[in-house]
C-alpha cells in the first residue's frame, strides 16, 4: 500500500496538484471506517467461522464507507470512490465465498511470499487455490514480480489501486472555490 501511495502522490504532483489539498477532502461516514478497523483484527489468526464472520463484517463496514462516499462526493472524487467500492466488492465476494482470499499455493509457499506481509497487508487470511475454490477468477491469481518479491493481486485489488491513485490525484488537483462554496472537482 505504501508503494501505491507513493505512486499516487507522485502522479498528483506531476498532474500539477499539491499535497496540502488532500486536507480539503471531506470524507463521509468515517465512523464506518473506524468500526471496520476495530473489527478487522478479530478476523486474523482466528480462522474458522468466527474469523470469517469478523472479516466479512469488517469488509461490509468498509464497503458501506466507500458507498456513502460514492453517493456524497462529486466528479472525479466520486469516480475514484466508485472504483474502490467495485474493487472492494469483488474482493469481499471471493473472500466470503471461500472464507479467505484464494491464492496460488506456489505463491504462498515460496520464499518471495514473506515480504508481502509487510508490503501489502490484507484484511483476510489467504488460502491456497484448490479444486474446491469458488470464483477463482476473482482470487489473488495475478502475479506481479518485483525484485525478490512476488505480489499476488486480484482484479479487485487492481480496481482498488486505480481508485486510490485516482482519489489522491483528483484531491491534490482540486481547488477550494474563492466564494467559499466548497471544493470543485
Amino acid at each position: 500500500m505504501v508503494i501505491v501511495l507513493v505512486v499516487a502522490v507522485t502522479a498528483g504532483y506531476l498532474a500539477g496538484g499539491r499535497l496540502h489539498r488532500l486536507a480539503d477532502l471531506r470524507l463521509r461516514g468515517s465512523w464506518l471506517l473506524l468500526v471496520a478497523v476495530a473489527f478487522a483484527p478479530l478476523g486474523f489468526g482466528g480462522g474458522g467461522r468466527a474469523g470469517t464472520v469478523a472479516t466479512v463484517a469488517a469488509g461490509l463496514l468498509l464497503l458501506g464507507f466507500l458507498i456513502v462516499n460514492v453517493v456524497a462526493q462529486r466528479g472525479g472524487v466520486r469516480a475514484a470512490f466508485a472504483l474502490m467500492a467495485a474493487g472492494w466488492l469483488l474482493n469481499l465476494t471471493v473472500i466470503t465465498a471461500n472464507g479467505a482470499m484464494p491464492t496460488p499455493a506456489r505463491v504462498l509457499a515460496g520464499p518471495e511470499w514473506w515480504p508481502n506481509l509487510w508490503l501489502t497487508p490484507h484484511l483476510a487470511e489467504h488460502a491456497p487455490i484448490d479444486s474446491t475454490t469458488r470464483l477463482v477468477w476473482l482470487a489473488d491469481s495475478i502475479e506481479l514480480r518485483l525484485p525478490h518479491v512476488l505480489v499476488p493481486v486480484s482484479l479487485g485489488d487492481l480496481l482498488l489501486v486505480a481508485g486510490v491513485i485516482a482519489l489522491v490525484v483528483t484531491a491534490m488537483r482540486r481547488r477550494v472555490a474563492a466564494d467559499g462554496a466548497g471544493p470543485r472537482s
